[in-house]
């Protein structure tokens, strides 16, 4: 029916209402399929707001009306554009070509920093991937060390010892 009715019980209040959270002053509002309220909105709300529907029951013109007739045209040839062959074929297109400028910008960018002595971005991925294998090392030996060690050290149970202390000189 193009009818959707939104319940204030989900903590939603219509726009432009002022009325905070879970408002009582709105149990539910209805918004047709070009946007109007209609006669659920209470006549008069805590903040003023009214209904935008005249005596007759019809609603008075607005903005969306002029939007809608604007858009509607030009997304549906938009959406059949997007939809076709023609333009999955140069997206396609498009995209190789955007992924090959830019490696060539960036093979370029390396031979300039490389020139000026500066880190490139193969440089920091390099140190990257081996801070991550000595990172790995690190948690294998850990594991290693923790089985390798008895159960009683390993829960704290072996005393230690006491440092011994000097008496007075």
């Amino acid at each position: 029916s193009g009818v959707s009715t939104i319940s204030s019980s989900m903590g939603l209040n219509p726009p432009g209402s002022g009325a905070g959270l879970n408002s009582p002053a709105f149990s539910a509002w209805t918004f047709t399929r070009n946007g109007y309220c209609q006669s659920q909105m209470p006549e008069s709300s805590t903040n003023g707001a009214r209904c935008s529907t005249t005596k007759e029951g019809k609603s008075a013109p607005s903005l969306r009306d002029a939007f809608d007739a604007f858009e509607r045209p030009i997304a549906r040839g938009s959406e059949s554009w997007i939809g076709s062959d023609v333009f999955m074929d140069g997206f396609a297109i498009t995209w190789r070509l955007g992924r090959r400028l830019n490696a060539e910008a960036r093979r370029g960018l390396d031979m300039w920093f490389g020139a000026w002595h500066l880190p490139t971005r193969s440089d920091v991925d390099r140190l990257s991937g081996q801070i991550a294998a000595l990172e790995r090392q690190v948690r294998d030996l850990r594991t290693e060390l923790e089985q390798s060690e008895p159960p009683s050290r390993r829960l704290g149970m072996i005393p230690r010892r006491r440092p011994v202390s000097r008496g007075p000189d």
